[in-house]
């Protein structure tokens, strides 16, 4: 595998400057058989959802995201829901104890006045 092949294909892709088969196999200095064997491969190995889009005469990724030996998508809901769970499990019992903060403050100063 030619990594920096494979790299500069996924940013011409990513782009949407791929251009045909033939543009891009001059782009990349290899043979247009060459392109169309990689791209099955980033298809087939790296499960990206790359078509060529007739109206750009480019191939492009039918997702949102980029390819680094499997294809990731950009998913900002996961991402953001990971926060928001994080944020629950490690600040909910702060906050819960900054709020009944006060009153453990008034139950212990009446606890010492007792003594």
């Amino acid at each position: 595998m030619n990594l920096p092949l494979y790299q500069r294909l996924n940013e011409l892709i990513c782009i949407r400057n791929t251009g045909p088969v033939e543009v891009l196999a001059e782009k990349l200095n290899i043979s247009p058989r060459q392109v169309k064997y990689i791209i099955k491969k980033m298809r087939q190995d790296c499960e990206a959802p790359i078509c060529f889009d007739n109206v750009r005469q480019s191939y492009v990724y039918t997702e949102k995201g980029r390819c680094d030996f499997k294809f990731r998508a950009n998913n900002k809901e996961i991402v953001t829901e990971a926060i928001d769970e994080a944020l629950k499990k490690y600040f909910s019992p702060l906050i819960l104890a900054w709020c009944l903060l006060p009153d453990l403050i008034k139950e212990i100063a009446i606890l010492t006045l007792a003594v």
